[in-house]
């Protein structure tokens, strides 16, 4: 498309089968446009749009400035041009096939070792899967973008090396991989490891350690604008040979809020978190707010969701707190978002991590017996992924929450929006003193079409835990459609009289109900007072 600076107009029309195309113009100021989103002869804009991200809906509107369907651009997909009659310059587009895009969804991806390789980690579970792609190199510094559903970063072999010139790399989740020079870059070291991209498809990159190079540089990877591929004025966003200073970011990774556009990001080895307003580079920091510091290295990982959750991996550890930043203070403000222990992740020596962060993870359902039970997040408490795929304990699919209402009569999660529970002391008899073996039907549905696992536990000796003598029932399977699943229990020598507690778990894959503990990636989990623990009175012998 070819848009008339001066008259407001646009000319249409489709590149050949060798790509040429031509405009018959007079002299004056154009942009010419590769807009694969557009039709010619029946244009709907003009001129013209860019693509937009709603983090309130966790949307993208795609822009009729676009490439060809499975292609992403070398080159700007606008081009600005003075027309003269003695200069008619030819203005050439570069497309180029990289491999598939990611979709935004909820999916973590990690970059680790040298030459990188891809990991898709669940945040809820910690459960890593290495995709088996191996680049060629180390792509470091790396960040999601929306837009285009490619990891952005920097090739961080080449960008320690002095008069080496400074590339962007484009990174596909399926092992698609290029190499794009920044145009306007110095031959310098800018040895990058810490990253993001914008909302509206800025590539944020930062050093992590060295004291003169506190900076935030702006890249351009949304080829819709005519400074793709430039590093750019943080403020005029128009091409720039300097970066942000910042005081201090001493970070291996960060993210950027979809909330309020600033970067949060885990300091090296401490337990403290910054705040950064990239544009100004005013900053603040916040001592103590991660419990468990990482011991001798950096939070080299770390992504947000669509909820404005910040999670941040420990090299070391591979341990992911989460941060709530749901509703974020203004810069330096007072906080209440300290971070709790979410799931055990990958440890690694090199590692980056990117996730689109408009897309939300998905809710959790919790338990709520007393916390002594392992119910609370920061103790591992036993939680699913509420996936909606029909897998649930009873009638009422699970609720979701960020954190186990723990309670001293496990009513906790009866009080929220939606009373899920569907399992009531009615199932529970009471036993024959002797009796080896205890037994509980409880209702159950199962809408996935396949098999799936019940357990159950029972803390008969009243001690506040579920992992005395004989507390985990067997592990029943159960087949799809099931409305009932009888749970079993060999009961222990003296259990206490009086009310104790039971937890119930029900989840496709049966190994993660191996505790009464931990994560599982679906299925729902039930805690309630149970008075099955009442040894009747043994009748005298005459």
């Amino acid at each position: 498309m070819l848009y008339d600076v001066a008259n407001d107009s646009c000319q249409s029309v489709a590149t050949d089968g060798a790509g040429a195309y031509a405009f018959g113009v007079a002299p004056g100021d154009y942009r010419v446009y590769e807009a694969a989103g557009e039709t010619p002869g029946a244009l709907t804009e003009c001129e013209p749009t860019v693509s937009t991200a709603d983090p309130a809906t966790g949307t993208v509107t795609n822009g009729t400035i676009a490439d060809p369907a499975g292609y992403m651009s070398t080159t700007a997909n606008r081009i600005d041009v003075t027309i003269t009659d003695s200069n008619v310059p030819d203005q050439d587009f570069g497309d180029y096939v990289l491999g598939a895009p990611a979709n935004c969804e909820p999916t973590a991806y990690l970059f680790q070792q040298n030459p990188t390789q891809i990991y898709e980690v669940d945040l809820v579970t910690g459960e890593d899967v290495n995709t088996g792609v191996t680049l060629s190199t180390a792509v470091n510094a790396i960040g999601f973008n929306p837009f285009d559903g490619v990891i952005w970063g920097n090739n961080t072999t080449a960008s320690h090396q002095v008069g080496t010139p400074y590339t962007l790399n484009a990174v596909s989740v399926d092992g698609g991989e290029l190499s794009l020079p920044c145009g306007n870059c110095a031959p310098t070291i800018y040895s990058f490891n810490g990253g993001d991209v914008t909302l509206d498809g800025y590539l944020l990159q930062w050093h992590a350690n060295t004291d003169n190079k506190n900076q935030v540089c702006w890249f351009d990877v949304n080829p819709q604008r005519n400074t793709y591929l430039k590093l750019v004025d943080s403020v005029t966003k128009e091409p720039s040979t300097s970066c942000t200073p910042v005081a201090e970011l001493k970070a291996a990774d960060g993210g950027l809020s979809p909330v309020d556009g600033l970067i949060y990001a885990g300091k090296n080895k401490t337990g403290d978190v910054y705040q950064v307003d990239p544009v100004t580079g005013a900053s603040h920091l916040y001592v103590g707010v991660i419990p468990t510091p990482c011991p001798g290295s950096g939070y080299g990982a770390q992504f947000f969701d669509g909820n404005g959750f910040l999670y941040v991996s420990c090299n070391t550890t591979g341990a992911i707190h989460r941060l709530n930043l749901s509703n974020p203070p203004a810069l330096g403000a007072p906080h209440d978002f300290d971070a709790v222990w979410f799931s055990a992740g990958p440890a690694s020596t090199i590692n980056d991590g990117a996730r689109c962060s408009l897309a939300a993870t998905p809710g959790i359902d919790f338990g709520d017996a007393p916390a002594s039970y392992g119910t609370l997040l920061d103790d591992d408490g036993a939680r699913h992924i509420a996936l909606g795929d029909g897998l649930f304990l009873g009638a009422i699919a699970p609720d979701a929450a960020d954190d186990a209402a723990a309670s001293a009569d496990a009513t906790g999660d009866d009080l929220r929006n939606v009373d899920d529970e569907d399992i009531t002391s009615a199932a529970f008899d009471t036993y024959t003193l002797g009796e080896s073996a205890y037994d509980v039907e409880i209702p159950v549905h199962n809408g996935t079409g396949a098999n799936a696992f019940v357990r159950a536990w029972m803390d008969w000796n009243a001690d506040g835990s579920f992992d005395g003598p004989g507390e985990m029932s067997d592990l029943v399977e159960i087949g799809g459609g099931a409305s009932t699943a009888t749970l079993t229990w060999t009961i222990p020598p003296s259990p206490t009289s009086g009310t104790s507690f039971a937890r119930f778990r029900i989840a496709s894959d049966g190994g993660d109900l191996g505790l009464a503990t931990g994560p599982s990636s679906n299925g729902e989990v039930e805690d309630l007072a149970v008075p099955v623990i009442q040894q009747p009175t043994p009748t005298p012998t005459p």
